[in-house]
C-alpha cells in the first residue's frame, strides 16, 4: 500500500509544482496520514462518475452499452483494488465499455475484479492488434487467450495492462454477460502518465514455458521495442516466486536496450511451476511488470534396451525397447577404428539395426509419456568389420602339370575352400591344388563374421604340348612347306624346334626346307612350354624327297574331227594343257580339243604327289574338207577356254548367218560376224546345261552358198 501511496503522490500534478524539499516532507506527512486511516486512495484510478476528465493533456470519454452500471462500494482481491463507483460491467448481461482519448496512446492499465468463473472479457481498440498482461494479482486464476482474459477462479483480482501494435484513440471491453458481472476501474499513474512521454516503450507478453526434467531452459527472449534513447535508459530484472523450484541465483538478464532475453544458468532440479516476474523501470516513473510461467514436467516412464552388444557389418540386428513405440537412435562412432570416412552409415528400420559401418556406436531408445516428456535409455554396441576372404598364392597362379600349388587364406577361427564355386574337404588356412580352376575360402574371425562374398583367385593349368606336323611337296630343289598341327592351346608360351639329317634347323612354327638331292630325310619337331620348361614334346618323321622326270613326245593324232579326247601320258594330281582356249576343259587329265585344221603342238603339265612337275607335247594333225565347223560342246564359265561357241569357216570367206535355237525350236542366238560367238546366256540370263541346235549359211569367193546345221552340248 505504500508503494501506491508514494505513486500516487509522486505523479500528483500540484505537488510536482512544489520545491524538491516541500515534495518530499509533503509525501512524508501523506504517507503517515493514509497509514493512519488505514484507508486506500484512488487519486489517479477513475471510475463511473469521473468521465469525462483530462489528464496530462489528454481527455479521457467514456461510454457503454447493454447492462453496466456504477458500483457504490470499493472491492479488493488479490491486493488489486477498485474504487467505489467503478464501472459494474456486465451486472445483468452482455455489456460493452469504450473509453476514447483525444491523443493516441500505446498502453492502458485497467484494475479488475470479478467475482466468479466463465466470466470473460474481449478488448479492443481502434488501431493495431491487441496484446494483454497481466501486471499483478492472482495470475493463476485467470486465462489469456489473445484478446480475451478468461476468469477461472472465485474472487479474482488483476491489474491488467491493454497494448496494442500501434497507437490507439479508443479501447473497448465487453462482458460475456455470464454470472453477475465485474468491477473496472482505469488506472492512470501507470498508463496515461507516460502515454505521451513513453509512447514508443511495448512490451509483449511471454507465452509459457516448459521444459522436460533434465532438460536445461532455451533462452527466453523479451519482446521490448520502443525509441533507442528511451530503450537506453531502462532498467530490467526478473524474479522468482519459488525459491527452492527455480532459485534467483539461476537467473540472469542478459542483453541492453530491445535486445532482452531471461538465461537460465542451472538446470532445475525438481517438476513444478512457477511464476517468473519481468520488472522494467526508468528514472522517469515507468513502472511495467510482466509475468512468465515456468513449467518443469516430470517423467516416470522407466525405458530399457534389449539387444547384442556385438555384431558384424552387414547383419540385420532386431531391437527390443521397453515400453513399445519408442524411436530409435545412432549416433557417430564413439571410437576411431582407422578406416577411411563411412560412405554409407547405420540406419534403423523397422527396430532393427541395419549394421552397415565398422565401429564403436551409442544405440539410444526414448518414450514420450502423456506430458510429451521424453525418457531415454542408452546401450552401447560394437559393430566388427567383416574379414576379407582374400586368397594368396606365393607360388603364383601358373600350374605346370603334374605338380602343385600351395594357397593361403588370412588367420581366422575356421575355414571353407571351394573351387569352381564347389566345397572341397580342405579345412586349414593353407592347402595344395594340382588342378586348375578358380578357388576361392570362406572365413569365420575371432569375433564370428564371416564374409558372404568369395573373392577367388584363378589358377591356370599349364598342359604339355602334343607334337605333329604335315608337309607339301617333297620334290628335290622345290621347298618343303612344313604346316605345324601340335596341341598346344592349354600349354602358354611354347617354342618350336625343327632339325633333320642334313643340316637344316628353324624355331619357326612353320618352316620351309630346300633338298637339292632325292631321297631320305629325317625331320624332327620338338616343342617346349616355357613357363614350365619340363614340358617338352617330340615327333619326328621320314621323307622321301623325290626327283623331276623329263619332259617327252606323245605320239601324233591325225583326224578328220572337229573335236577329239587327248590323253595324258602320266598320272598326276594336277594337269594343265595349253594353249587352254583350244580345250573345252584344259585342267583335266583327258580333255576335248576343239580341233584346228592342219598340224598343232600340244602342251601338258603334269604335276606329281611330291610336287615335281614334267611337261609332255602331244601333234594334232587335221584334215578337213572345206566347209562349215561348229565345236560339238563348249563350257561359258568365264575361265577363259572354250567360253563361246564360235563358227569355223574352211574355203568359205563370208558368213550370211549363225543361229542357235533349244530343244522347243525357240531362237535364242544369231549372229552374221564369224568372230562373235554365243556365250550360252539369253538377255544376261544363262541357259541350262543341255543339247542346243544350230544352222548356218556361208558363201565362198564364187558366190557359191553352203548351208550345215547340227547340234552342241553346253558345259559348265
Amino acid at each position: 500500500m505504500k508503494s501506491t501511496c508514494l505513486r500516487t503522490m509522486k505523479n500528483h500534478t500540484a505537488i510536482q509544482l512544489l520545491p524538491f524539499t516541500l515534495q518530499v516532507m509533503f509525501i512524508i506527512g501523506w504517507m503517515v496520514i493514509s497509514i493512519g486511516v488505514s484507508a486506500q486512495t484512488f487519486q489517479y484510478e477513475k471510475g463511473y462518475a469521473d468521465f469525462p476528465f483530462t489528464h496530462h493533456q489528454i481527455t479521457v470519454t467514456a461510454y457503454g452499452s447493454g447492462s453496466y452500471v456504477a458500483y457504490d462500494n470499493d472491492w479488493s482481491s488479490c491486493a488489486v483494488a477498485t474504487k467505489a463507483g467503478s464501472i459494474w460491467l456486465g451486472a445483468f448481461g452482455p455489456a460493452t465499455y469504450t473509453n476514447t482519448f483525444s491523443q493516441a496512446v500505446n498502453d492502458m492499465v485497467y484494475n479488475i475484479n470479478a467475482a466468479d468463473t466463465t466470466e470473460a472479457f474481449s478488448f479492443s481498440t481502434n488501431r493495431g492488434n491487441v496484446q494483454i498482461t497481466i501486471l499483478s494479482g492472482c495470475s493463476d486464476k485467470w486465462t489469456i487467450l489473445g484478446n480475451r482474459l478468461i476468469c477461472k477462479g472465485v474472487n479474482a483480482g488483476a491489474r491488467i495492462q491493454v497494448h496494442a501494435t500501434e497507437p490507439f484513440t479508443q479501447v473497448t471491453i465487453a462482458h460475456n454477460g455470464l454470472m453477475d458481472g465485474s468491477l473496472i476501474t482505469m488506472v492512470l499513474d501507470e498508463a496515461l502518465e507516460f502515454a505521451d512521454s513513453h509512447a514508443t516503450i511495448k512490451m509483449q507478453p511471454i507465452a509459457k514455458q516448459s521444459i522436460c526434467l533434465g532438460n536445461a531452459f532455451q533462452d527466453i527472449p523479451i519482446n521490448i521495442s520502443g525509441n533507442a534513447q528511451e530503450l537506453a535508459g531502462i532498467h530490467c530484472s526478473v524474479t522468482s516466486s519459488n525459491q527452492i523450484f527455480l532459485p534467483d541465483t539461476t537467473l540472469q538478464l542478459l542483453g541492453k536496450n530491445g535486445n532482452r532475453y531471461i538465461h537460465f544458468t542451472a538446470i532445475p532440479a525438481y517438476a513444478g511451476t512457477a511464476q517468473l516476474q519481468l520488472t522494467i523501470r526508468d528514472e522517469d516513473g515507468l513502472f511495467m511488470q510482466l509475468p512468465i510461467v515456468v513449467e518443469v514436467l516430470g517423467n516416470h516412464v522407466k525405458v530399457t534396451i534389449n539387444t547384442k552388444s556385438s555384431v558384424c557389418r552387414g547383419e540385420n540386428v532386431p531391437l527390443k525397447g521397453t515400453p513399445a513405440n519408442g524411436i530409435w537412435g545412432i549416433n557417430q562412432p564413439m571410437v576411431s577404428d582407422g578406416l577411411a570416412a563411412n560412405t554409407v552409415g547405420n540406419a534403423i528400420k523397422d527396430d532393427q539395426l541395419l549394421a552397415n559401418t565398422p565401429g564403436l556406436f551409442q544405440l539410444y531408445y526414448s518414450v514420450k509419456d502423456s506430458s510429451g516428456c521424453t525418457s531415454m535409455a542408452t546401450s552401447t554396441i560394437q559393430i566388427h568389420d567383416i574379414p576379407v576372404n582374400k586368397v594368396t598364392a606365393p607360388k603364383g597362379t601358373l600350374l605346370c602339370e603334374g605338380s602343385q600349388l600351395i594357397l593361403s587364406a588370412p588367420q581366422a577361427v575356421s575355414y571353407q575352400w571351394f573351387r569352381n564355386q564347389q566345397p572341397l574337404q580342405a579345412k586349414t588356412q593353407t592347402v595344395l591344388v594340382d588342378v586348375a580352376g578358380s578357388y576361392g575360402v570362406k572365413i569365420i574371425d575371432s569375433n564370428g563374421c564371416t564374409n558372404p562374398a568369395i573373392m577367388q583367385v584363378h589358377i591356370t593349368g599349364i598342359q604339355q604340348p602334343k607334337a605333329a606336323f604335315s608337309f607339301t611337296n617333297y620334290c628335290a630343289q622345290l621347298p618343303v612347306q612344313f604346316q605345324n598341327t601340335s596341341v598346344v592351346s592349354s600349354s602358354g608360351p611354347i617354342q618350336y624346334e625343327w632339325t633333320d639329317n642334313r643340316g637344316n634347323s628353324s624355331y619357326e612354327a612353320n618352316p620351309a626346307f630346300v633338298y637339292k638331292e632325292a631321297g631320305e630325310v629325317r625331320v624332327q619337331l620338338k616343342i617346349t612350354a616355357q613357363v614350365c620348361p619340363n614340358l617338352t614334346t617330340e615327333i619326328t618323321k621320314i621323307i622321301q624327297i623325290e626327283r623331276a622326270d623329263i619332259g617327252k613326245q606323245l605320239p601324233e593324232i591325225n583326224t578328220q574331227q572337229t573335236a577329239i579326247h587327248l590323253q595324258a601320258g602320266r598320272v598326276g594330281v594336277q594337269y594343265q594343257w595349253q594353249p587352254a582356249a583350244a580345250f573345252v576343259n584344259a585342267n583335266t587329265a583327258n580333255p576335248i580339243l576343239n580341233v584346228s585344221e592342219g598340224r598343232q603342238q600340244y602342251t601338258v603339265m603334269v604335276t606329281a604327289a611330291s610336287g615335281c612337275t614334267v611337261t609332255d607335247t602331244v601333234a594334232v594333225n587335221a584334215t578337213a574338207n572345206a566347209g562349215i565347223y561348229v565345236a560339238n560342246v563348249f563350257s561359258p564359265n568365264n575361265d577363259g577356254q572354250n567360253d563361246r561357241l564360235l563358227v569355223n569357216l574352211i574355203g568359205y570367206n563370208r558368213l550370211i548367218f549363225f543361229r542357235v535355237y533349244n530343244k522347243k525350236g525357240r531362237l535364242l542366238f544369231q549372229t552374221a560376224d564369224e568372230a562373235q560367238g554365243w556365250d550360252g546366256s539369253v538377255n544376261g540370263d544363262l541357259q541350262p546345261l543341255d543339247t542346243y541346235v544350230w544352222v548356218a549359211e556361208a558363201t565362198n569367193e564364187k558366190g557359191q552358198r553352203i548351208y550345215r546345221e547340227g547340234s552342241t552340248t553346253l558345259l559348265r
